[in-house]
């Protein structure tokens, strides 16, 4: 027997994503330079439009030297709980499956079951918060 047509079936597509970093010491340096900046340069301004625009371009520049933008690599398909510390699992987890390490294979296989169930129930915990739908079983 043979399908009398033949559909192919839909794969996503390799995305760019490119979003703020979120590391907690660029965090902690903009806290501390933004506690740090000297504002008395906007007082002598004359015009509003020129305070908000110079306290936007500093903000602006710390925030880009602070906490940079990073692009990343993503897949249409993707879950939307799947992060980059899983992604980074899932890779060891073939590598040692490809080159026979059982062992290993069996030990990332766990460890990954684990943290996608523990950023599954984060993520629906977040969204039910949030107001959206809850689709769990």
């Amino acid at each position: 027997m043979s399908p009398s047509v033949n559909q192919k079936r839909e794969r996503g597509q390799a995305v760019t994503v490119i979003r703020r970093s979120q590391d907690s010491k660029g965090k902690a340096l903009l806290a501390q330079a933004l506690q740090n900046m000297n504002l008395t340069s906007l007082y002598n301004m004359q015009h509003c439009e020129e305070m908000a625009a110079s306290f936007y371009s500093t903000v602006t520049s710390l925030l880009d030297y602070y906490l940079p933008l990073l692009s990343m690599k993503r897949h249409t398909t993707d879950k939307p709980w799947v992060t980059d510390q899983l992604r980074r699992l899932i890779r060891c987890r073939q590598y040692a499956l490809r080159s026979g390490d059982m062992a290993r294979y069996k030990q990332l296989k766990n460890q990954e079951q684990r943290l996608t169930r523990q950023l599954r129930r984060k993520y629906y915990e977040k969204v039910n918060v949030t107001g959206g739908v809850r689709l769990d079983r």
